[in-house]
């Protein structure tokens, strides 16, 4: 809440609940998750810290929303183009398409740029992922300058091809599983 003035309630869930969710909120305003099945391609994933990013979380918001105010049109786009990514990336998930995983994030990454939240570094070490025939995307506020963006997803439907990846200059794995358990209350009987 600090950091960008309201938060979503997915981090929270997702600590709580564990699992793969889908979170969004209703037209009403009430926040929904639902879990996915346990069955979806989180094979095709892998997350890495591409280094801290120069900006705040806050910095970056305001950032965009200052973009919003001067090019209301191009904001609205990227937006529409992340909540379409976002719809069909459920979709392949649901239904095991870790292929149809590349192009969607390509799409989600690309309205992130036209944002300006993905540093020229960053946005460069993406293109070698594609070249290479996988996609990625930040995962977070990102950045403006610099050589880190935080959080980013990689994805690739050959899970060989993660095995043998090399990530690029000042990048480190985070040696995580997806859809882990969330958490536990044990009691000392």
């Amino acid at each position: 809440l600090r950091q960008h003035g309201r938060a979503s309630g997915v981090d929270v869930q997702a600590v709580l609940r564990g699992g793969t969710l889908w979170c969004r909120r209703s037209e009403d305003g009430t926040f929904e998750c639902e879990d996915l099945p346990a069955s979806t391609r989180l094979d095709a994933f892998r997350l890495f810290h591409s280094g801290v990013p120069d900006e705040t979380t806050g910095d970056m918001v305001s950032s965009v929303r200052a973009l919003r105010d001067r090019d209301l049109v191009r904001v609205r786009e990227a937006f529409a183009t992340i909540e379409a990514a976002t719809r069909d990336g459920h979709a392949a998930l649901v239904g095991s398409d870790a292929a149809a995983l590349v192009a969607i994030v390509r799409r989600a990454e690309a309205a992130l740029e036209t944002l300006g939240v993905v540093p020229e570094g960053v946005r460069a070490s993406i293109r070698a992922i594609e070249a290479e025939g996988g996609a990625a995307k930040i995962s977070g506020a990102g950045g403006r300058s610099g050589a880190g963006a935080g959080l980013v997803l990689v994805v690739h439907p050959d899970p060989a091809w993660h095995a043998r990846f090399t990530p690029p200059a000042g990048w480190t794995a985070h040696n995580v599983r997806l859809g882990a358990e969330g958490l536990r209350m044990e009691v000392a009987a």
